[in-house]
């Protein structure tokens, strides 16, 4: 496991639960290889809405999976997010991010999402099949500063 000390001290001086989620959710990513790991694509759910997680793809969703992924944006998502909010997800891949605001934001809120790469545009669009009634916006296509055609 990959920890760096400085970030790690300040994150305990400033939110200790946050800190001890974070260490419990790492641990878990960890030593999910060793133990009972989900496989396959498994359903995540919060508050009403559901993400479905491919979780043998790699260690980025397993964190995702164990809500380990990029701890505290997350919790930023859910701390400033309120129901009937909107919120932007640029870049957002497979739909993590666009899966914890609608877990805020409610059937009340709108979630906009833009993704240019097909293959997680797919697993996004996955996400409003499985959650009829919110109100998801998706787009397939990149957002920049300036207009033009990109090749991956």
């Amino acid at each position: 496991m990959e920890i760096n000390v400085r970030t790690a001290w300040t994150l305990l001086k400033v939110n200790p639960p946050l800190f001890a989620r974070k260490a419990y959710n790492k641990l878990l990513v960890e030593t999910s290889q060793f133990i009972g790991r989900p496989r396959g694509r498994c359903l995540k759910r919060c508050h009403g809405v559901t993400f479905e997680c491919p979780v043998d793809a790699d260690v980025t969703i397993r964190e995702m999976w164990f809500g380990a992924y990029e701890l505290e944006v997350a919790d930023l998502v859910r701390r400033l997010l309120k129901p009937g909010d909107v919120f932007i997800d640029v870049g957002a891949n497979i739909g993590y991010y666009s899966f914890l605001a609608a877990c805020r934001v409610g059937r009340q809120g709108q979630v906009h999402a833009f993704e240019p790469v097909p293959q997680y545009f797919q697993q996004l669009s996955n996400l409003a099949a499985l959650n009829p009634g919110y109100r998801f916006i998706f787009n397939a296509c990149a957002l920049g500063e300036q207009q033009g055609i990109a090749t991956v």
